[in-house]
């Protein structure tokens, strides 16, 4: 028995059951796992912050950053006057007959539109042909300079010296790109002169001008054809900028409020939009002198410029009252009060 006792004492490590670890190994593992596991719960300690103070500040709904948003739009609006042009620099926006709803709305988005860009550029061929396929496409239903265009070349591919130039150009504006109109190469302006000079070779160091046409509708909205003309008026393009700041202020205010985001379009985003016409809206008037137009063009002015105006007027306005005010303060109390007439 007491040999017995002596052999299972000396018995080595190895011989130790299977799958039981050393002691030494156990309190690795063990400090191990709990650096982990502080790890992990110092990280779910920061993301429950980060998320925490959002949550709590969205946990309840916010009504009164609506309406900080609805009365700054108001302010701007009021303090703003849009239709305050010399009547000198009025600038028709309309039509003969036109009335107050239509010039109010959508007469200064019609006005202008339709513009291309245009522009030259010089192709050196070395030699070869310009690279450039064209196809005889039919847009009767565009309108340029006043005239019916019914069929046009426009660049279907581009490759050799055409593709060359392109890798030249730094702005994407000066390029020949797919869906370009070409309305002249060289002295050329005929269709079939111009085919034929695009697909001819060039003798080398003999440059070729080329004049391109380019719509200025944005890509999501030339599927109308020249109904989109209206993407391209100075006054759209306007709107649309004093658009995206005064939603990304409605913004801000919508993340404060607590509310869902379905109220985004109907609330913030439609006020953004009627603030920002209310900006750059045409303006009628019939007391103007003879020969100048009833439904004029609104002052060319910049979202930014129109606030900082609208703040200035407001400032004057309070200097104003407070030194009424200040004059005589019973005079300007009892001028607040409306007058009845018994």
């Amino acid at each position: 028995m007491a040999g017995d006792a002596k052999e299972k004492k000396k018995k080595k490590p190895s011989e130790e059951k299977e799958g039981e670890e050393p002691p030494a190994r156990k309190k690795e593992t063990a400090a191990s796992g709990t650096v982990k596991d502080k790890d992990k719960e110092a990280e779910g300690v920061d993301q429950a912050a980060s998320k925490g103070a959002l949550s709590r500040l969205r946990q309840r709904r916010w009504p009164v950053f609506f309406v900080l948003y609805v009365a700054s739009c108001a302010w701007l609006v009021c303090m703003y006057d849009a239709c305050d042009v010399k009547p000198s620099k009025l600038q028709d926006c309309g039509h003969s007959g036109i009335q107050y709803t239509e010039c109010a709305t959508i007469a200064c988005f019609l006005k202008g539109g339709g513009k291309m860009l245009k522009k030259q550029v010089e192709i050196d061929p070395k030699g070869e042909s310009l690279g450039l396929d064209v196809a005889e496409v039919d847009n009767s239903d565009r309108i340029r300079l006043g005239e019916s265009i019914t069929k046009e070349l426009i660049v279907t591919s581009i490759a050799g010296a055409a593709a060359e130039y392109n890798s030249q150009v730094e702005s994407a504006e000066d390029r020949i790109l797919v869906g370009d109109s070409i309305t002249k190469v060289g002295s050329s302006t005929k269709l079939q002169q111009m085919q034929k000079a695009l697909l001819g070779t060039y003798k080398a160091g003999y440059k070729v001008t080329l004049s391109v046409q380019r719509s200025n509708v944005p890509w999501y909205l030339k599927w109308l054809g020249s109904k989109a003309d209206f993407a391209t008026s100075p006054s759209y393009q306007k709107w649309s900028r004093s658009v995206s700041y005064v939603g990304g202020y409605g913004l801000l205010c919508w993340l404060l409020s607590g509310y869902p985001p379905a109220s985004l379009p109907v609330y913030y985003f439609s006020v953004s939009g009627l603030t920002s016409l209310m900006l750059h809206r045409c303006c009628y008037n019939e007391n103007v002198p003879d020969g100048k137009p009833h439904c004029h063009k609104s002052r060319p002015i910049d979202i930014e410029d129109a606030v900082a105006e609208a703040w200035s007027r407001t400032q004057a306005t309070l200097a104003k009252q407070y030194k009424s005010f200040a004059k005589d303060p019973q005079k300007y109390m009892k001028s607040l009060v409306p007058k009845l007439k018994l």
